[in-house]
């Protein structure tokens, strides 16, 4: 049952990674928009749901694969690191392409650098607490615990920095996917037998803690309680879909592409709000059409790139 909701939320990954792009939209306009506002406070969830998934994978597969541990650096950290970094440097080659000037090499290299968006720096930190806790650590439900902490651990220390809410505000719906990983067969049972009162209490906790994001002044509460927003609401729409049947081709697609959408909509933000104040238009919707197609063009194409490369990498010589 569990194994076969998370396929289905997988192929939602396109559309979520989409849903954010018209989230970050809303900011960038020269006219206030309350649905693309609206829009954007969900975007939080989106992420959410991304790091449950990631979890929850990373435990399954390394639970399931003897070797999975293998070459790990080299396939998740680094790998998505350097997909980060090209797009930071497509970026860079268009901005120069539409008259952006540059003063020196150190300022080209600060922008590339600069543009890889915090998801990407939160998910690597992941990957190595996650690596380094399945190296150490056998047991699966002491490896949870240890990756649990290191997960509050991270959370404090981004806290008290000034690097934004961003990196601390959704990050406990990993060690989450990885919670159901583990006790899958428990959390299946349990929904066989009170499924619907389950998708109740998860909904109403997204709710309260939702309330308790607006409605207290405390940051530590603020922190938390998104944090768990982001672990009930990823549960919630887990048991949802145990309920609901979702696949399709266009869907298996988005989600195949969704990295590349995430990160290639900062791209077309970018281009879309340098060509328009060039031309001295304000950004309004015709700003949202130019980014969600830009973007789709530039994913399509540059995930074709990527699984191109890939495919050639895995080929023997």
């Amino acid at each position: 049952m569990i194994e076969t909701s998370m396929k289905r939320y997988r192929n939602l990954r396109g559309l979520l990674a989409i849903w954010i792009v018209l989230g970050h939209c809303g900011g960038y306009m020269d006219i206030g928009s309350f649905l693309l506002d609206a829009v954007h406070e969900l975007n939080l969830l989106c992420v959410g749901i991304f790091f449950f998934q990631s979890g929850y994978g990373l435990e399954t597969a390394a639970e399931q694969k003897a070797d999975y541990l293998k070459g790990f650096l080299q396939k998740k950290p680094l790998r998505l690191l350097l997909i980060a970094l090209f797009s930071g440097i497509v970026n860079t080659v268009i901005q120069v392409f539409l008259d952006r000037d540059y003063e020196d090499v150190y300022e080209v290299l600060r922008a590339i650098r600069e543009f890889i968006n915090w998801y990407v720096w939160v998910q690597v930190l992941f990957y190595l607490i996650f690596f380094i806790s399945a190296k150490l650590i056998r047991k699966q439900t002491l490896r949870l615990v240890a990756i649990t902490a290191a997960v509050l651990i991270a959370t404090e220390i981004l806290r008290h920095t000034n690097l934004g809410h961003a990196y601390y505000t959704s990050g406990l719906a990993f060690p989450a996917g990885i919670l159901i990983a583990v006790y899958r067969e428990k959390a299946e049972a349990l929904l066989k037998k009170q499924r619907v009162l389950c998708l109740i209490v998860t909904l109403l906790l997204s709710g309260v803690f939702a309330f308790l994001t607006l409605r207290s002044h405390d940051h530590l509460i603020i922190a938390y309680a998104k944090n768990l927003m982001c672990v009930s609401a990823a549960i919630f729409g887990m048991i949802l879909l145990s309920m609901i049947p979702l696949r399709g081709k266009a869907l298996e697609y988005l989600s195949e592409i969704s990295l590349e959408i995430y990160l290639y909509q900062f791209v077309a933000i970018n281009a879309s709000a340098t060509l328009l104040k060039t031309l001295g238009i304000k950004k309004e919707w015709n700003f949202v059409a130019m980014t969600l197609i830009g973007t789709m063009v530039l994913a399509v194409f540059f995930s074709f790139l990527r699984k191109m490369i890939e495919a050639k990498k895995k080929k023997p010589s």
